[in-house]
């Protein structure tokens, strides 16, 4: 009589993938995960995009001459249909200021954007796709930010600001609200508009030390130990008041 064998399952703990490989340190902020499931990687002045169920390269972007220092995916939240077909578009920007915007199927460049010579500190697709599909938002050093038709390379406006401006980010449920992390805080924006920059210079906050302000002093007291201490030293001050 033959005899039955009996299934049995083997838990196996398997190690995380590793993509092996050197890179620039100007790279260290040069990768983003798409809605696609793909991993877009900058890797000296190209671009690698890779599939993360694999950790394969399946494709190689080249035309940069400085090191990639961003990548940004298109967002595809909108109506699709034969005529308006998904796309893989990708935005890439490297530290001689240009930008490229990427047909990532065909390999091509699809329009190249310039500004100035420094590296883009941070840029971002509008996620509020019903006025258009092909805006890009970019910080141009030290203090622009500068709103890009990513189809055409057209500037559409810019925008200057008194302090260092470092990185943004949109608010995810009002598209007219945009913050500005800048050198001696935050800014935040209200009247963000794709047909025409800011009308003011925001509402501006500012982040120090709290042993630092003058105005939230306190008597000394006795020093933390410990944990209490490690929190102590990343505590920060929120407040409308310039720090002196």
């Amino acid at each position: 009589m033959a005899s039955t064998m009996i299934p049995y399952t083997v838990n196996i703990k398997l190690a995380a993938r590793t993509l092996t490989g050197t890179v620039n340190l100007q790279n260290k902020t040069a990768v983003d995960w798409g809605w696609q499931g793909l991993i877009a990687q900058g890797c000296h002045s190209s671009i690698l995009i890779i599939d993360p169920n694999t950790a394969q390269t399946i494709q190689v972007l080249e035309r940069h001459k400085a090191n990639v220092v961003k990548v940004k995916w298109s967002r595809e939240n909108y109506h699709h249909s034969l005529s308006s077909p998904y796309s893989l578009r990708l935005a890439s920007a490297d530290a001689a200021g240009k930008i490229i915007v990427w047909d990532v199927v065909s390999g091509v460049a699809h329009c190249e954007i310039q500004e100035h010579t420094k590296p883009i500190q941070d840029m971002d697709w509008l996620w509020a796709q019903d006025a258009s599909r092909d805006l890009l938002l970019a910080i141009h050093p030290p203090n622009y930010i500068v709103l890009w038709n990513g189809d055409t390379g057209t500037k559409l406006w810019k925008k200057s600001y008194a302090e260092n401006i470092l990185s943004f980010s949109f608010d995810p449920f009002e598209p007219s609200n945009l913050a500005l992390l800048t050198s001696e805080g935050i800014v935040f924006i209200t009247d963000f508009s794709h047909s025409k920059p800011p009308g003011s210079g925001g509402k501006k906050v500012y982040i120090a030390s709290p042993h630092s302000s003058p105005a939230h002093s306190k008597p000394a007291a006795a020093q933390p130990t410990g944990a209490k201490k490690a929190l102590n030293k990343v505590k920060v001050l929120i407040t409308n008041e310039k720090p002196t």
